[in-house]
């Protein structure tokens, strides 16, 4: 997949999510997908295929420690059966979860918006179950979406 055919794959996962900037996605920003930010990347190096980005919440000072464990132990269960795993950016004080997947020449951006809902529903749902409470509030007052409440899509 080169560039041009990733921002068409990207342009109508844009258009089959219902997003307004049908762009955002395939230029490198992120765009929020019932109410979890998503970032696509094309990644041309091995392993080669999409990385998708999903920013699953910056952690509460007082229980940091509790969200990187319930993480940890979340992401030990795959045991590499995935290729997916939690990271830190540490600049932004987000706990991200990253997923890199091949792609194949026949991916419709449908079936792309389909695992990009999925994966959305996936991160509310960890922010409903292990992070629950773990999670700043301030995070939550600047804009993030809440993870007590059910948002369809921008």
């Amino acid at each position: 997949m080169n560039q041009k055919q990733f921002e068409q794959l990207c342009l109508d996962a844009c258009t089959a999510l219902g997003l307004k900037d049908t762009g955002a996605l395939g230029a490198g920003f992120p765009a929020t997908i019932d109410g979890v930010d998503v970032e696509l990347i094309l990644k041309t190096s091995a392993p080669v295929g999409l990385q998708m980005i999903l920013e699953v919440g910056a952690p509460d000072p007082e229980h940091r420690l509790q969200a990187y464990e319930a993480v940890l132990s979340l992401q030990a269960l795959w045991m590499g059966d995935l290729q997916g795993m939690f990271a830190l950016d540490a600049a932004a004080d987000r706990l991200l979860f990253v997923l890199t997947a091949p792609v194949a020449p026949t991916l419709q951006g449908a079936a792309l918006a389909l695992v990009i809902r999925g994966l959305a529903a996936q991160v509310l749902g960890w922010r409903h179950t292990v992070l629950k409470d773990k999670l700043d509030l301030h995070w939550l007052a600047d804009g993030a979406p809440d993870p007590a409440a059910a948002v369809d899509h921008v």
